[in-house]
């Protein structure tokens, strides 16, 4: 696969990357402090 930014290629996570991490996170903090977790990860990349 070809890519402008070779040094950003680890960033290239698929559909299955991201459920498994999603759940990794889910079953580590629980479903409470999702929201408040997803809230401060989007202030933080604004």
């Amino acid at each position: 696969m070809f890519t402008l930014f070779p040094s950003l290629a680890i960033l290239d996570v698929g559909g299955t990357e991201i459920m498994m991490i999603m759940l990794v996170i889910l079953l580590l903090y629980g479903s409470k402090r999702m929201p408040e977790l997803a809230r401060s990860l989007g202030k933080s990349i604004r």
